[in-house]
């Protein structure tokens, strides 16, 4: 009985600690191979903000890998989350406007490709790496807040679109 006690008081010192353990919640809300909106039952997160996107993470990483209800017009990205995995916001067609906080390191390839009516993206100055063409499709992209030292650059991609978008790239050098 003391044993499911000690046990029972780490799990709950954990979860105070590390707020993306309870924040975002443990490895096992989300199906990180999922990335359909219909993929049958939602998992319930622990926190409001998260109840549209899937996830996957740990006590100490969260990814956002998906949304269930792509008719949102704008996302931002709770201050918890630590990456935003590949194609996680492929083709949101209604997706206008994206904040990404300071606690996110990595955006994923083509993370925000074909997001056809996204027109500003505030991006944190934490971010470190930038998949291929995280930003493909998005031709009416006006207005990008780079407060991060990456690459994003307006042009046309390889695809024929008129937009913004990114090469790989990582903070100090260029994955090309």
């Amino acid at each position: 009985m003391k044993k499911i006690l000690l046990i029972f008081a780490l799990i709950l010192t954990l979860s105070m600690a590390c707020p993306a353990f309870t924040a975002c919640g443990d490895d096992t809300q989300s199906d990180p191979g999922d990335n359909s909106a219909d993929s049958g039952t939602k998992p319930e997160p622990e926190k409001d903000e998260m109840k549209n996107f899937k996830f996957i993470s740990t006590t100490t990483y969260c990814e956002i890998t998906g949304l269930y209800d792509k008719t949102v017009t704008e996302i931002v990205i709770p201050d918890y989350v630590t990456s935003i995995g590949a194609s996680a916001f492929y083709n949101c067609s209604n997706l206008t406007s994206v904040t990404i906080p300071d606690s996110v390191t990595s955006i994923g390839s083509f993370a925000f490709a074909y997001c056809s009516s996204l027109t500003s993206v505030t991006i944190g100055n934490s971010v470190i790496s930038i998949g291929n063409n995280a930003f493909s499709g998005c031709n009416k992209l006006v207005e990008v807040i780079n407060h991060s030292s990456l690459d994003i650059t307006a042009g046309s991609s390889s695809d024929g679109y008129v937009g913004y978008y990114a090469k790989e790239v990582h903070k100090g050098e260029s994955k090309i």
